[in-house]
This record gives C-alpha cells, structure tokens and sequence, in this order.
C-alpha cells in the first residue's frame, strides 16, 4: 500500500501539489474547503470548487556577480551569484557542464575546479533548473590563466642596495626552470636556467644610473610566475679621465673625471691604504668633476694609487675606483687622451708643475727634433694650444712628446700616443671653454673642401655650414642654452661620404636673451 496509485483518491489529490512543484510543473488544484489545498494567494478558488489551472511566470535567470565579463581567471574559479528557491545552477565551459549544484535558494557559489580548464579564452555560462523548467543562459566571455608557477627567491641586489652598472642579479628556483630579468616597464636584461636550485643573470649591457626596478620571473613547464621586484640605486664608481693609469704626472697632480649617477654630489679622493682625504670634489649637473686651479694635490715623487669614491645627493655611496701613476714632474698631457680619434689639427693642453710656470711646453713627433709647438706654462702650471698654433697632422697614428724647458733646464718627457682622421675641427669655441649663448662656430675641414658641417648635440643637427676651398668653415649665430654642453661635428663630403666625428664640451654662461 506504499505506491502512490494506491493512495485514496482524496490524497492522491493533496499529493498532487508537492508532486507537481518538484517536478518543476507548478500547477496547483485548488480544493475548496481543504486545509490541505495548496492555492496560490493571486489565484482564488472559483465559487464553484471546480479546480483551476495557476501558470506562473517564467522561471527567472540567475543574477552572476562573479567572474565578471572579460575576466581573467586563475586557479580554481568561483561562479556567484544568487536564483530563485528551489533550483538548481548548471555551469557550462565551452558548451560542456562543468559543474551542478543542486536545491539552491537565495546566494549560490559554484566551484569549477582548476581541472576543468585549459589555458585561454573560454565562454562561460549559467542557467537555473527547477524541475522541468529552465531560465536563460547568463554568458560571461573569460580568460583563463594557469596558476603562476612559484615564484623564484631573489638573494643579490638586496632592496635599497647600491650597485654598479651590471650587478649581478642571482637567487634560487626550480632546477630546470628559466629565470627571465628585465627593467620594470622596460627592457629584458637577460635570462638563464636554473641549475642545482641557484642562478645567476649579468645584465649584458649598463643599467641606468639612478633608482632602478627590476621584475624577476620564474617559467616552469612553460608556465611563469608572477615577477618579483627589486628595487635598488645604480651608482657606478667614479671613472679617472686624468691622470691617465700608468702616466706620469708633475709633482702638482690635477684629477678628473666622471661619476654618473652621482649629479649634484661629491667624489672623494684618498692614497689607496686610507689616510686622510686628498680631495673632496663636487660633482656638476653632467657628472663631471676635476680639480680646480688652485685644489691640484701635491705629491712626492713616486709611484702612487689613488682611489675615488662617489656620493651621491641622496646619500648614496657608489664603489671605489682607482688609477696608478708616477710622479716623475714630467708635464701632463690632457688632451688629445691617449687611444683618442682627433682631427687633422690637432688640439693639444695639458699642465706642468707650479714651479715651472714661465717655461715652455715643446711638442714634438717621438723620434723627431722638430718642434711642433711651443706653448708657455701659465699661472696655476696649465699650457694649451692656442688658436693658429695647433700643429697638422697626416692622417694615421702619432705618438706625440712633451717637454717642460726652464731656466733649471729640461723636464722628463711626457708622451701620448692617438690616431689622426679626416674629422672636421672645432677651432672655437675651445674646449673646456666658458662662452656666451649667442655664437657662432668655426673650424677645418681639409678632407672636406666643398662639402657640408653639421654640428649635432644629443642626436640632434643644430647647425650646419659649408667647407670653402681654404678648408674653413663656419656656421651662422646659434642660441645655445646655459649649462654644460658637447657638440660633435662630421662633415659631409662632395662625393656623399661622411668623415669621422670630432667632439667638443663646454660651457655657457650668462642669460638667453
């Protein structure tokens, strides 16, 4: 007596109303006078007690809060939302069911396991079930990741650190895994493999000075982590432009240099062993710093190490560099440097001992008796070529030597050793000069005579002027703005060739006006 055919009509007939909802068929009769009767409160029973038919509305689409459209997914993935009573929330990927949850009423949360997806683009959809009935679909459009392999863990630089120009960026991974470096926002750096659970990536190129972000990731299986960051100071060590290492040097030793990174700071100067400081030097707006007259170190005679630490405007100490050299009190030759390109006329300066002021400088070929120039020392020990006194030189290599000749006699000889090309020269303004804003240049182009000038200063041409037959040229007024700047100069040929480049810095002082 347990079927429900069996059952005496009057309950068949109060089953009917359960029986029906679950089925998903939402018809109820109405039975007057039952307090079984299971009547809709919008669908009164007629007067007569005859049954009648209630149809409700369609059966409402889930509302889906989560994931949203266009998200991107990772890991097991949560579908939430909330439906109507009494229904069931079917997910679909791609048109296949990846996931059921049945009886839901009200907030639902429906997990598709990380199982169930492959990496990419996938239409996601919901609908709610109740019975035999069915709400729309709810698509959403999402990308799927896979969850990021684990990260790998940084050991050099620290966070805050201060490096050189290619620190060396190293940890530990997964062996097997690749190890990818790059500047946050920026350029990839490098990448290697990780071997025995250690690796090591050396950018293959400087690093900016200044604060740097590096993103480090981890790929295993093909598949990456999320980057780690980095964030440290490059401040490389200072670089000696002068003395030259291995040089010999008056007993008065003038230094400079460069110190990128370190603008608006100091380079301090100390004997390698410690001891007290031989200098403290300001670092300008280029990066440049030097001895002025008056702050050369005086040292014995002798071989002697110095090294040169920068710091700088944040506190930033960069590491040690340091150049060796004799004192010997030969004269000082600083320009052209030593290995350096320089134009058929050949600028030369330099400087000799304090003691030596009133003498002269002679230039001459090694080997050669022949004089190229005669330069006098002057106040505070400095000598140059001035202008009509550069001497010309064929094109090629040359080793060059100077001598300081006083009334106590002949200095030890000074050489230096460069290579002459078909460069145009920049006879004014001079190296290393102070000038106005509003100028004019001029020089030689004597592998040039009947071609074209171009002066450019950071990539840019900002003057041009053509080579006359007497191998001059000269260019119109320029504005140039105060501060520090350099100008190369290469000349186009006659016949389309262009001739290699001679450059030249200096400053400007004064207002534009």
């Amino acid at each position: 007596m347990n079927s429900k055919t069996n059952l005496p009509a009057a309950r068949r007939q109060r089953y009917a109303g359960p029986r029906l909802i679950a089925a998903g068929i939402l018809t109820t009769l109405a039975v007057t006078g039952s307090p079984l009767a299971f009547a809709s409160p919008s669908a009164a029973a007629p007067v007569d007690g005859t049954a009648r038919a209630v149809v409700p509305a369609a059966l409402p689409a889930p509302e889906v809060t989560s994931p949203t459209e266009s998200e991107v997914l990772t890991g097991d993935v949560s579908v939430i939302g909330s439906t109507a009573p009494y229904t069931d929330v079917y997910v679909y990927v791609d048109g296949k069911v990846a996931a059921v949850e049945y009886g839901l009423s009200g907030t639902f949360e429906v997990i598709v396991p990380e199982a169930r997806w492959t990496p990419g683009a996938h239409v996601l959809k919901v609908k709610a079930v109740r019975g035999d009935e069915a709400s729309a679909m709810v698509t959403r459009h999402v990308t799927y990741r896979a969850q990021p392999a684990e990260a790998p863990v940084v050991t050099t630089p620290e966070e805050g650190a201060t490096t050189g120009l290619r620190p060396a960026v190293t940890g530990t991974g997964v062996t097997g895994a690749t190890i990818d470096v790059a500047i946050k926002g920026g350029a990839p750096l490098g990448s290697t493999e990780v071997k025995g659970g250690t690796w090591t990536v050396t950018p293959g190129k400087d690093l900016p000075p200044g604060g740097i972000t590096l993103q480090i990731t981890q790929t295993v299986n093909g598949n990456p982590s999320l980057p780690v960051e980095r964030t440290f100071t490059v401040l490389p060590a200072p670089v000696f432009l002068a003395p030259r290492n291995q040089a010999e040097t008056p007993d008065r030793v003038f230094f400079e240099g460069t110190a990128a990174g370190a603008e608006g700071g100091t380079v301090e100067l100390r004997e390698q062993g410690g001891g007290e400081p031989l200098a403290l030097l300001e670092v300008n707006a280029d990066g440049a710093w030097r001895t002025e007259p008056g702050q050369e170190v005086r040292l014995d005679r002798g071989p002697h190490t110095v090294t040169a630490v920068a710091t700088n405007a944040d506190g930033k100490v960069s590491e040690r560099s340091e150049v060796t050299f004799t004192v010997t009190g030969a004269p000082y030759i600083r320009t052209p440097a030593a290995g350096a390109e320089s134009p058929g006329v050949v600028f030369f300066d330099g400087y000799a001992d304090e003691s030596d002021v009133g003498g002269k400088v002679e230039l001459r070929e090694k080997g050669s008796d022949k004089i190229l120039a005669s330069l006098d020392v002057r106040a505070g020990g400095g000598w140059w070529t001035s202008k009509g006194q550069e001497p010309e030189l064929d094109l090629g290599t040359h080793t060059v030597t100077a001598t300081v000749v006083t009334e106590r006699g002949r200095s030890t000889v000074a050489e230096v050793t460069f290579t002459v090309t078909d460069a145009p020269y920049i006879n004014a303004p001079r190296p290393n000069a102070q000038t106005v804003p509003q100028r004019a240049f001029s020089g030689f182009a004597h592998y040039a005579i009947g071609g074209r000038v171009e002066l450019t200063e950071d990539g840019t041409v900002f003057a041009t002027a053509e080579v006359k037959t007497d191998g001059t040229w000269k260019t119109s007024t320029v504005t140039l703005a105060p501060g520090r700047h350099t100008v190369t100069a290469t000349a186009l040929t006659k016949d389309g060739r262009r001739t290699a480049a001679h450059q030249i810095s200096f400053s400007v002082s004064g207002s534009v006006n």
